[in-house]
């Protein structure tokens, strides 16, 4: 029974080296991002992605048209950072509803400013209600741990803060809150 199984082991190591030794062998593959500019040449011409694959295919690369556009298509992910944010004061302002019946807490934030004075914007977090907040008697809300995010990359950049919100009963929730910059009062 020892023998049996050191024949099989010693005939599994002996296939280990065959296959090493075939990878070895094997051509090494020819890289997609080496055709990048013959690839924007056949976008600019109007080539969808299996066109250009079936073209890159023609000329010896093995490709598909999945692979093309992962490669070639996609848009970049975008950079993100944060960093933290001195806010002097949020102040709710209402609700939103949406279409389907889900509600948005609206808030004025001061953010400051490089420009010497601060800058007011509208900031929107999803919520389950006004009365879920722990207002102050002038309608500010208790925030704490607020920093700025940023993100940039592909299509347009874009900026949110993000915070921690007291809810009834000393809980606090974290919270994303889009911001939209007050035109009127900026320009």
């Amino acid at each position: 029974m020892l023998t049996e199984l050191a024949l099989k082991l010693g005939n599994k190591m002996i296939d280990r080296e065959k296959v090493l030794a075939a990878a070895n062998a094997a051509p090494t593959k020819v890289l997609l991002e080496e055709h990048r500019e013959a690839v924007q040449v056949l976008r600019d011409k109007g080539f969808t992605w299996r066109e250009i694959a079936d073209f890159l295919t023609e000329q010896g690369v093995q490709t598909d048209h999945t692979r093309v556009y992962r490669m070639f298509g996609q848009q970049p992910k975008r950079q993100t950072n944060s960093r933290a944010v001195e806010i002097s004061r949020i102040t709710y302002v209402g609700q939103r509803m949406t279409r389907k019946g889900g509600k948005w807490n609206l808030m004025e934030i001061e953010l400051p400013s490089k420009l010497g004075k601060t800058i007011v914007v509208l900031g929107h977090a999803w919520g389950t209600g006004a009365a879920k907040l722990v207002l102050g008697e002038d309608d500010s809300v208790s925030f704490r741990d607020a920093s700025l995010v940023t993100k940039s990359g592909s299509g347009l950049p874009m900026a949110y803060l993000k915070a921690e919100f007291q809810a009834e009963g000393d809980y606090w929730s974290q919270q994303e809150v889009h911001i939209v910059p007050k035109w009127d009062e900026l320009l």
